[in-house]
C-alpha cells in the first residue's frame, strides 16, 4: 500500500515537472526507428500499453494502471500534436529517473512484468539521451491516417 502512495505522488510530481519545464527543442539527428517502421513501432507500443493497463486493472494494481494510462495518454498526445519527446530535454531525464524508481517498485511488489516493461522504457530513453537523437520518428495523425515524419 505504501508503494501505491509513492506511485501516485510520483505521478503528480512528474506531471507538475512536465508542466513547469515544458517541451524542449528536438534534436535534428535522425531517429533510430523511422518511416513506416516508426508507425508500426508506435502502434505496437500503444497496443502493449493498452494490454498491460487492462492486465493491471484485473490484478487490482490500480496505481500501476494509472502509470500506464499516463504513458498511453502521452503517446496519444504526441501523435495528435505531431511531437516527440526531446532526447536532450529535462523531461527525458525525469522519465528515466521515474521509470527507474518504478522498476524498483515492481520488484518490491513482485510485479515483475511491470519492472520488465519499465526497464524497456528506461533503455529507450537512455538511448535517446546518450546518443542525443529521438528513438523513433514523429508519428502524426493527418487526414485520417498515421504518417511518419522523419
Amino acid at each position: 500500500m505504501k508503494y501505491d502512495v509513492l506511485i501516485i505522488i510520483g505521478l503528480i510530481v512528474a506531471l507538475l515537472i512536465n508542466l513547469i519545464i515544458g517541451p524542449s527543442e528536438m534534436s535534428n539527428k535522425f531517429a533510430f526507428i523511422k518511416s513506416n517502421s516508426a508507425i508500426l513501432f508506435e502502434i505496437t507500443e500503444i497496443m502493449v500499453i493498452c494490454f498491460f493497463i487492462v492486465f493491471s486493472v484485473f490484478k487490482k494494481e490500480i496505481p500501476i494502471s494509472l502509470v500506464l494510462l499516463v504513458a498511453l495518454l502521452e503517446h496519444i498526445r504526441q501523435i495528435v500534436k505531431c511531437t516527440r519527446m526531446s532526447s536532450k530535454g529535462n523531461i527525458n531525464i525525469v522519465t528515466i529517473i521515474g521509470y527507474s524508481l518504478l522498476i524498483y517498485v515492481g520488484i518490491v511488489k513482485k510485479e515483475y512484468w511491470f519492472s520488465i516493461l519499465m526497464t524497456l522504457g528506461v533503455i529507450m530513453h537512455l538511448l535517446m539521451f546518450l546518443f542525443k537523437r529521438p528513438f523513433i520518428s514523429r508519428v502524426c495523425w493527418e487526414d485520417g491516417k498515421l504518417v511518419a515524419k522523419d
